[in-house]
């Protein structure tokens, strides 16, 4: 599962059903929040894991 995955089910957890684009906006909100969208940038998609 990737960081935007684990984020995204944060999000659908709460009950947001969202369009792309302004998912993509909190998704993005909550890491520049937790301090993390420097660590993860452009890597969001990337599995946490390799199989």
């Amino acid at each position: 599962m990737s960081v935007y995955d684990n984020v995204d089910l944060g999000l659908r957890t709460q009950g947001k059903k969202l369009m792309k684009e302004e998912k993509d906006k909190r998704i993005n909100q909550a890491l520049r929040d937790a301090d993390l969208c420097e660590e993860f940038g452009g890597n969001l998609k990337r599995e946490a894991v390799s199989p």
